[in-house]
């Protein structure tokens, strides 16, 4: 090895490029800006370290060297490719192998579906236990991570009397020739001024709860309204996560809220005062379970109750 060879540094830093094993910097070139060749010593510009130009010197001054300096360049590229495809394909088994939280609004989609599943079509809550059932959700998403079937024992039956409703207003009519719907709200109506007069007789911590939810206009539905909402408390019962109303801007955080109730949305360019304040026309008013929703777009907040 001659004495100029030995005088030639490696870069300084870390280099990723093979194409440096063929060149380097004098002990002197503290700064390492002039890079020299290795085999014949040549000045090679490189600026900002760039290889373009060490690879053109190889190519057409030492063509042995440059195909060595090609091969050597694939078969690193091939390395970093396999190690970062390793590392990919372990952070997705991990991220499959993580189960979605159950607050979360996958798992409660999940659920609600299934839960509608086993009402709809009249399934027995076992079903969620069949090993073909677990199979074939956990083929859909392995993510899933499905309740016991006593957690869905405890909403199929209601999500079922909720979706039948209909068809058992229209049973009970051929039957009896009376309007199970509208029997209900005309003795509404009729003890209505009566419940009013209750509510505004309250006082202490029940008569400021019936305070909040405003008193009526002479409007029917919202008469309705108010009385279904006091009633609750008279009785000594927080209703307060049971009817929810919310903006529209803040559907999804009510949502995620509400375990079992009735969700009144409002638009947030309407006038009234507050989200709680009575409502004759809102977005939406919802029946929501688990954070789902099993009926939406309901008439009226009278009608969801």
């Amino acid at each position: 090895m001659s004495e100029q060879e030995q005088q030639l540094v490696k870069k300084k830093g870390k280099t990723i490029s093979t194409i440096w094993k063929y060149f380097g910097f004098q002990e002197s070139d503290v700064e390492q800006n002039k890079v020299q060749c290795r085999i014949c010593y040549q000045v090679v510009l490189a600026p900002h370290a760039n290889t373009t130009n060490l690879f053109n010197h190889l190519k057409y001054n030492h063509k042995v060297q440059y195909d060595r300096a090609i091969i050597q360049q694939k078969a690193d590229a091939r390395s970093t490719s396999s190690t970062t495809s390793s590392q990919s394909s372990i952070q997705d088994a991990l991220y499959r192998a993580t189960a979605y939280a159950t607050s979360s609004q996958r798992h409660r989609d999940i659920t609600g579906a299934i839960t509608f599943h086993i009402a709809k079509d009249m399934c027995p809550v076992s079903t969620v236990s069949n090993q073909g059932f677990k199979q074939l959700v956990n083929t859909l998403d392995k993510r899933y991570a499905m309740p016991s079937r006593y957690y869905f024992s405890r909403f199929a039956k209601q999500i079922e009397n909720l979706r039948c409703s209909e068809p058992v207003f229209a049973e009970f009519n051929r039957i009896t020739s009376r309007n199970l719907e509208a029997d209900f709200f005309e003795a509404l109506d009729q003890h209505t001024p009566r419940f009013i007069q209750l509510f505004k007789s309250k006082k202490g911590s029940v008569g400021q709860k019936l305070q909040s939810i405003n008193w009526p206009t002479p409007d029917v539905t919202e008469q309705r309204s108010v009385v279904l909402k006091g009633i609750p408390i008279v009785l000594g019962d927080d209703s307060k996560d049971f009817f929810k109303t919310c903006f529209d801007t803040t559907r999804d955080e009510a949502l995620s809220s509400v375990t079992v109730g009735v969700l009144t949305v409002l638009s947030e360019d309407s006038p009234q005062e507050g989200p709680s304040s009575m409502q004759l026309e809102p977005i939406s008013t919802d029946i929501v379970l688990e954070g789902g929703i099993v009926m939406e777009k309901i008439k009226n907040f009278p009608q969801a109750c």
